[in-house]
């Protein structure tokens, strides 16, 4: 039976497992008391292990001060944004293995960062790749790796900044299109409470029947709020979440499409948040579209996402050859405005597969959603997209697609 501990409870806890679940049973505030008497336990599991990303908060040290002979950490994105959280996460399962924070970081990080920039020598990349399987034989002693796959759609929609509207506009046709269309529902994601202001304002006009969830609802009314939206007989269309408040837990079936409105710094966080339609006990073909504006920040946000997903790919799933697409040059010139392009992304990427903007050959095979964005497809124009929604939309305001699905179709789910 799950209860809530202060981190400076735990310390004193007499028994054999502690399970931590950092949502219930791990608040992010500290009580007072004394945390310094050490108890023996048998086990420590710890869900959502990556929230540990830090050595200096108080949980990390709350739960570091038990005794524990043996420790777990359970998570699907141990690296969000840097190696140093990947260090402190392993730090925390085994002290002293990676040597200290700084020694880390001279022995490990650094190398293997100056060997996945674009602009490397091949000395650097010689030295950063050697570092690297130095770095994976010795967190494999550790590690146990466990795959899932989640049958989606998923198109990422570079959208024309020229129109004040841009986004709103595509996303408007968006939702008429499915709403003439089809019989799905829609979750509408964004990071700011505002935007969610703008979505009710459109959903107004257009009498469409909604819900929203943000911080200020309890947790006892976004139970009922999730349960009422998933049942088949309820009559509302959409689904408004803040990412913040619930972007990580919530099932929401009833929907089997998704719409990321603006990108997050850290990519678990949006991947976080568009799994919220592909759950246990989805029996329809999930869409998830990230609507970035062309040339933007958000572009160069998208790009920064890429380049931790490459890191972690390299160093979390062993996976060799990832692409080096992005110099830390270009990853810094973040306030920079392209204003003659379709995807400053696909420009970046220098795309073997394309000419003249249209892809003439499909992506590798074997690749899907998980893929970096140059193994996706390409389109430049609507004629290549399956989906009849976006396709419909592109005339509103958007100028580049990269999509993927993640696998082929099984017990009838695309």
């Amino acid at each position: 039976q799950r209860r809530s501990l202060a981190p400076s409870q735990l310390a004193k806890r007499k028994a054999g497992l502690v399970i931590c679940d950092e949502v219930q049973l791990v608040p992010p505030h500290c009580g007072d008391g004394d945390s310094s008497g050490k108890v023996k336990e048998k086990f420590s599991v710890c869900l959502q292990g990556h929230r540990l990303k830090n050595a200096d908060n108080q949980t990390y040290q709350a739960l570091n001060a038990m005794d524990a002979q043996r420790r777990v950490l359970i998570s699907g994105t141990p690296i969000q944004n840097d190696l140093l959280e990947y260090f402190s996460l392993v730090h925390f399962v085994n002290a002293g293995i990676l040597g200290t924070a700084q020694e880390f970081k001279k022995r490990f990080e650094l190398p293997i960062l100056k060997g996945r920039d674009a602009d490397a020598s091949n000395r650097d990349r010689q030295e950063g790749e050697e570092k690297l399987k130095e770095l994976i034989g010795i967190v494999n002693r550790l590690v146990q790796t466990f795959t899932s796959f989640y049958p989606l759609y998923f198109y990422s929609a570079n959208i024309q900044h020229k129109s004040s509207l841009g986004k709103m506009l595509v996303l408007d046709y968006i939702l008429a299109v499915t709403k003439s269309t089809t019989s799905d529902k829609v979750v509408l994601v964004s990071n700011y409470t505002q935007t969610l202001d703008l979505f009710e304002k459109l959903c107004r006009f257009r009498r469409y029947l909604y819900v929203r969830l943000d911080g200020t609802m309890s947790i006892k009314k976004r139970a009922k709020v999730v349960e009422t939206f998933n049942s088949p007989h309820n009559p509302e269309f959409i689904f408004m979440l803040s990412s913040k408040a619930g972007g990580c837990g919530l099932n929401l079936i009833g929907a089997n499409r998704l719409v990321m409105f603006d990108p997050d710094w850290n990519p678990a966080n949006d991947e976080q948040a568009m799994a919220r339609v592909w759950r246990d006990g989805q029996k329809k073909t999930c869409y998830v579209y990230r609507l970035i504006s062309t040339g933007t920040i958000e572009e160069k946000i998208l790009q920064r996402q890429a380049h931790k997903k490459a890191l972690s790919s390299c160093v979390v799933d062993e996976e060799q050859d990832v692409e080096r697409h992005f110099s830390l040059g270009q990853l810094r010139e973040l306030f920079t405005l392209s204003e003659e392009t379709h995807s400053d992304t696909h420009d970046k990427f220098h795309c073997r597969r394309c000419v003249n903007g249209r892809e003439v050959r499909p992506p590798p095979e074997g690749t899907d959603c998980t893929s970096d964005l140059s193994q996706w497809n390409h389109c430049s124009d609507k004629k290549g997209l399956r989906d009849q929604v976006l396709k419909a939309s592109w005339d509103s305001a958007v100028s580049f697609v990269f999509h993927q699905r993640s696998h082929e179709n099984q017990k009838g789910v695309a």
